[in-house]
């Protein structure tokens, strides 16, 4: 199987998910097979986790399981009412999730990496920018503060327009894993445009003591 695109992506992705929502509201119905349920995912995801290091090799796994018979009791299972694909599904659904953190991370770590010497703000743009997403960074970094801002693109409630929600986010600087900032988890920002988002940006850069006209790595700037 060759490396799966986007819209492939997209429809094991659908999938999966529907696969989870068949299983967990068990709960509501049948406590023990529920139970049988979430022991078999887990089994199935710790294999996951050892052998399936990326995307692809998922997407090759997911079509072909037969391995994955032999890690679960599939007749005492189906028994209690649970379907085999269903249960890899779930399965798959949470290694990627789990693999598509880990690539964040790692492309937070590469842009921190290559910042040049000096920068001390510097921008990670969206993966697919497009309309608001190609005026702003997905996410910029402070290095020194350990700080940063992440923007994501949402439907205004009442008029559907599109707007940009700002979140400050601690950046592990080793890991790449991002945090609400403690001291702003009270914030809700949403924005219209770039100017508005640079006036946030400068009163955070306020807040950690950044000063707004500090080098911005201009390779990663949108």
């Amino acid at each position: 199987m060759t490396v799966p695109d986007e819209q492939e992506l997209v429809a094991l992705r659908g999938r999966w998910s529907t696969a989870e929502a068949r299983i967990y509201p068990m709960a509501m119905v049948s406590v023990p097979a529920y139970e049988q349920a979430l022991g078999a995912v887990a089994t199935l995801l710790h294999h996951l986790r050892a052998e399936v290091l990326d995307t692809p090799a998922l997407a090759r796994f997911a079509a072909h399981p037969d391995a994955a018979r032999g890690l679960i009791d599939v007749p005492r299972l189906e028994l209690a009412g649970l379907n085999f694909d269903d249960l890899v599904g779930a399965a798959c659904a949470s290694r990627d999730r789990e693999l598509a953190l880990k690539e964040e991370c790692q492309r937070r770590l590469d842009a921190m990496r290559a910042a040049p010497a000096g920068v001390v703000w510097i921008d990670v743009p969206f993966r697919r920018a497009f309309g608001l997403l190609a005026m702003v960074p997905e996410l910029r970094i402070h290095l020194p503060a350990g700080r940063g801002l992440r923007t994501s693109l949402e439907a205004d409630v009442d008029t559907g327009a599109p707007r940009l929600r700002i979140v400050p986010v601690a950046i592990d600087l080793s890991t790449g894993e991002l945090s609400v900032a403690p001291e702003h988890d009270d914030l809700d920002l949403v924005v219209d445009d770039r100017d508005t988002w640079e006036e946030a940006w400068t009163w955070f850069a306020g807040e950690w003591d950044a000063g707004s006209d500090v080098e911005v790595d201009a390779r990663r700037h949108p």
